[in-house]
């Protein structure tokens, strides 16, 4: 469903694999945080950041979940903590070189969020 752009239904299929095994946290969070993609896909940054939040919570170790939530913080205009998921991916994942790249760009958009418009 996913790969045909049918958000919606992947949400409804990830959310009945969620029960399958309730306990297994890692599954689990790799699950959600699929979820989450689904719902930022469809424009719902609100639901995505609060599913990726508790995709992390259930596996910090997750890098994956921490380059999302990076993502949709970018989308939010919350650049300083998209720039600090992005470092968290970074100490994981030394040699990413997309996400020095977005790290970089975060550091940008922080100073121009930080300039006065005077007019």
């Amino acid at each position: 469903m996913f790969k045909n752009n049918d958000y919606a239904n992947a949400i409804d299929a990830y959310t009945s694999l969620l029960e399958l095994d309730p306990d297994n946290k890692e599954f689990n969070s790799t699950i959600i945080a699929n979820r989450a993609l689904c719902h930022q896909k469809l424009g719902k940054l609100t639901e995505a950041l609060k599913d990726i939040n508790q995709s992390i919570k259930l596996n910090e170790n997750y890098v994956k979940a921490y380059l999302r939530r990076g993502h949709i913080y970018k989308a939010l205009g919350s650049f300083d903590e998209a720039r600090y998921d992005y470092e968290r991916v970074k100490t994981k994942e030394p040699h990413n070189t997309e996400v020095r790249k977005l790290i970089e760009e975060m550091k940008s958009e922080e100073k121009k969020a930080k300039k006065k418009d005077y007019y």
